[in-house]
């Protein structure tokens, strides 16, 4: 996605990606009909376990985002366009998509561009840092990494260790993250 001229099809991208003007944020949807007949045809199942299937996916996926991140996939504010499949065919959708993405509002800024790859760089330092910590908290502002983490170290512990771990976590972040910076703090759970 930092390269540009992407184009991504999934149930989380637009969660990663809220906040960046140049994204356009699509949400395809069909009838539910229309969707029980596709899974029928797909999985050679009855009408009633189809519809099952389709129900139990979309609360499922629901659940998975309102949990994860706090945000409910049916919610438009989440997108800048929704397109209904059934008068509007798929060929008419792909090219309303195809047509848009080429507006001067969705073409990539500096501003964008500086989101985009902070939001990357979060994710990066954040994916190195949570199989030892848990419970760490990455945001990223212009290339510099503000890291937070709850260590579960008694008081006693964190005091003894609370450079060693600041700078192990400063070196993953710059030198394997690539954080221009790294700024620290570290807490005990109460």
């Amino acid at each position: 996605m930092q390269w540009g001229n992407v184009v991504y099809h999934g149930f989380a991208g637009h969660f990663f990606l809220q906040g960046i003007a140049a994204v356009l944020k699509v949400r395809v949807f069909a009838d539910l009909e229309e969707r029980v007949k596709d899974e029928m045809q797909r999985e050679g199942v009855s009408a009633e376990k189809a519809r099952q299937t389709v129900v139990k996916d979309d609360e499922e996926r629901r659940s998975w985002a309102l949990s994860l991140y706090g945000m409910d996939t049916a919610d438009p504010a989440l997108y800048d366009m929704l397109l209904h499949i059934g008068t509007l065919s798929v060929d008419d959708a792909a090219r309303i998509v195809a047509e848009t993405s080429r507006l001067p509002s969705f073409q990539m800024t500096p501003e964008s561009k500086r989101l985009l790859n902070d939001r990357v760089l979060e994710s990066q330092v954040k994916s190195l840092l949570i199989e030892e910590f848990p419970r760490v908290e990455v945001t990223v502002r212009n290339g510099e990494a503000f890291i937070h983490i709850r260590t579960g170290l008694s008081i006693p512990t964190l005091l003894t260790e609370k450079k060693q771990l600041i700078e192990k976590v400063e070196a993953i972040a710059i030198g394997l993250g690539g954080a221009e910076k790294a700024h620290v703090t570290l807490d005990h759970p109460i």
